[in-house]
């Protein structure tokens, strides 16, 4: 594992919380299984992350006593890594004022949707969070990555203070108004333009809630983002086009992984080539196409479920015989609809 001396760091710290068991992922470069525990140690008022590969010293670690950390790696603001160039040795008793009941959480316990914070302390936050707040402003739609990638932003209000919160994929694309109270799940701080704001992850969810009358959205909350370029309208609008899905070769349906954060990835060989899961129940599908505009006819386009989807507005269910999937594709031809074609080939801003 290289590292660099200008990120090394050396504490002493007391040690709050610890793994209770020895923890593994298979690192995605050399295919290696790396083995590692997490604690939480602290001095004074401030708590430290920090992931240990030294598996051998998961005894030794034991809460309520002192450790200096020496040689760890920075890995961002107060979380570091234990490697094997790193040294742990029993120190004197550091005084902290912070208990095992502390914000800062082993990565293991946290759930996946983040717990539930104010927008002041999930921008603060060092780990995904859940956060609940007021719509004062809605930023227009926009793509990035060639076409592929939905983008939009939300000012939110709660009772304390503003925040933005980036979107993306199906969440961007849900419709938005001034005054809609919405719960975000896992986001987690980014600075943007010197300014710290919420980012959505893969597993992020979107949701509408009931009103909050007591939090109330006036003209000034959004006066700081004025100069925000997300909320500005792109110059180079994408060319929206009369296309028509004519004819199609391939239909195929295949086991996906079901794990929001894989986005439906395919299955090779009974295992989702992100994860590594092995167990999946969850299908889709893709089609190529032949399609036709005013300017090309036969070209031909991949599409997966979700688009096709929302341009046949109806779901099909794969659990039926291929044949009559099929059936049910052939029947809509030709198929028409006004989108952009992004440079991957993919059909997107789908009027």
């Amino acid at each position: 594992m290289a590292q660099s001396n200008t990120n090394l760091i050396t504490k002493t710290l007391k040690v709050l919380k610890r793994s209770d068991k020895i923890l593994s992922y298979v690192n995605k470069t050399n295919q290696r299984e790396m083995k590692y525990f997490n604690v939480v140690a602290a001095e004074g008022e401030v708590a430290y992350r920090i992931r240990v590969y030294q598996v051998n010293k998961l005894n030794m670690l034991q809460t309520g006593l002192s450790f200096k950390f020496h040689n760890m790696v920075a890995k961002g603001d107060k979380e570091y890594w234990i490697t094997s160039n790193s040294t742990l040795a029993y120190s004197a008793t550091v005084e902290t004022s912070l208990t095992d009941s502390c914000e800062l959480q082993l990565p293991e316990k946290i759930a996946p949707e983040g717990e539930k914070k104010t927008l002041a302390s999930a921008l603060a936050s060092p780990d995904k969070s859940s956060v609940l707040g007021k719509v004062v402003q809605v930023s227009p739609l926009k793509y990035r990555q060639g076409g592929s990638l939905p983008v939009r932003a939300l000012i939110l209000k709660d009772s304390q203070t503003t925040a933005k919160v980036c979107l993306f994929g199906g969440n961007a694309e849900m419709q938005f108004e001034e005054g809609n109270m919405v719960n975000v799940s896992a986001v987690y701080p980014k600075k943007y333009l010197n300014r710290d704001q919420l980012t959505t992850s893969p597993i992020s969810t979107c949701q509408f809630t009931a009103d909050d009358p007591t939090i109330l959205v006036q003209q000034q909350d959004a006066n700081q983002y004025l100069s925000d370029p997300d909320f500005e309208e792109d110059l180079d609008e994408p060319l929206i086009e009369d296309i028509i899905l004519t004819d199609f070769t391939e239909f195929d349906v295949y086991k996906c992984c079901e794990v929001k954060a894989c986005r439906q990835k395919k299955m090779v060989g009974n295992q989702c080539p992100v994860c590594k899961a092995t167990t999946s129940n969850l299908k889709s599908y893709r089609i190529a196409f032949l399609y036709s505009t005013e300017k090309a006819k036969d070209k031909k386009i991949t599409l997966f479920k979700s688009t096709i989807e929302k341009i046949l507005k109806v779901e099909l269910d794969l659990e039926e015989q291929k044949s009559s999937l099929i059936s049910v594709v052939v029947d809509k031809l030709p198929i028409r609809v006004r989108a952009s074609i992004s440079a991957g080939n993919n059909l997107y801003n789908i009027q």
